[in-house]
């Protein structure tokens, strides 16, 4: 008879233990499934030119809900402007990306790139925003001249840091 009591309290000690870990793992997965965005947008800086003052942009959407189509449109700060004949989707591992090559603006500015979901009962969208550098690339940091001390006995010593 202690043999099925016994047994009885350790199938309802796992039983209970079973039940608090299937509820913490739920209330984690809660927690974890945040809202997201519709539109998975990105853009980013692949490479830039400082002689030609040009760089390379890289925009890849992607929507997240079911939707007919996908527009992109893209505002460049004052004085820059989009190399003629540039601009170009592909297909890559990522998805569809939209590469195109930007002559940069005198000033730092922001290139504000939009996404918008068109479809059946669905209109909404993303906005991200991508700092472009100046022109003349970043401006040269002044050479520091190395720090000089004497000692006692008349040497120079160069200090490095």
């Amino acid at each position: 008879m202690n043999g099925g009591h016994a047994k009885r309290r350790r199938a309802a000690r796992l039983l209970l233990a079973c039940g608090v870990g299937l509820s913490l793992l739920l209330a984690v997965r809660a927690a974890d499934a945040k809202p997201r965005a519709p539109v998975l947008l990105r853009a980013r800086i692949t490479g830039t030119d400082p002689v030609a003052g040009t760089a390379d942009i890289e925009i890849q959407a992607r929507a997240r809900i079911k939707a007919r189509t996908v527009a992109v449109r893209c505002q460049l700060p004052q004085g820059a402007t989009v190399v003629p004949g540039t601009g170009q989707w592909t297909q890559t591992a990522r998805g569809r990306v939209h590469t195109m090559r930007v002559i940069l603006p005198p000033q730092r500015g922001t290139l504000v790139v939009k996404a918008e979901l068109r479809g059946d009962g669905v209109r909404t969208g993303a906005i991200v925003g991508l700092a472009l550098p100046r022109r003349g690339g970043a401006p040269a940091a002044p050479k520091k001249t190395p720090r000089i001390i004497r000692t006692s006995k008349g040497e120079k010593l160069r200090l490095h840091k």
